[in-house]
């Protein structure tokens, strides 16, 4: 088994993604006369590569857990999380249920392991939705009519919060994936 690297992921899911926001703060690029699309097009690309591994990061989760009596394999679990719209039920089923399928794993083979709490990652699910639900006009770039401050304070409050999340996250789930016996050839 291969083990997944807790600074790769917290560097790629958080402290990229966070050093572009806190620039966003620091530098006001209108104030200064630049053009802001260079800056714009480099912090999406910067989401899209964080999104991405993301989904790697789940995929390497489910992996050595996935197959035998379960009805789901790590592909599956990861690329669902790509669907528009469905993806929403599917972030509850990839990740909420990641803990479950872990302490079941643990519990079938007889590993002495402590058991994750799902509550947590439940408490992640709900509030990443929430949070993308909170603020549809940084998701959807919706013109809200003199609403754009007290949205944009709400994504940079709730932005903060779920990078904080995030690394809880991938805290727990890299070192309980690291934890698990290799698999015998």
């Amino acid at each position: 088994m291969t083990r997944m690297s807790k600074p790769f992921y917290l560097a790629s899911i958080v402290a990229i993604p966070a050093a572009f926001m806190v620039a966003s703060w620091v530098v006001n690029v209108d104030a200064l006369g630049l053009d802001a699309a260079p800056v714009r097009a480099w912090s999406m690309l910067a989401s899209f590569y964080a999104f991405a591994i993301f989904i790697l990061l789940w995929y390497r989760a489910w992996r050595p857990i996935a197959g035998g009596a379960q009805k789901f394999n790590a592909a599956k679990m990861a690329l669902l999380l790509l669907v528009p719209l469905y993806n929403l039920y599917w972030f509850f089923r990839a990740v909420w249920g990641w803990p479950k399928a872990y302490n079941r794993y643990a519990r079938e083979k007889s590993l002495n392991l402590a058991p994750i709490n799902d509550k947590l990652f439940l408490a992640y699910c709900i509030f990443t939705v929430a949070a993308v639900a909170v603020n549809p006009g940084h998701i959807l770039k919706i013109d809200f009519y003199g609403r754009e401050l007290v949205l944009l304070y709400l994504s940079q409050t709730t932005k903060t919060a779920q990078l904080l999340f995030d690394a809880v996250i991938i805290w727990l789930v890299c070192g309980a994936v690291n934890r698990l016996p290799a698999k015998p050839a």
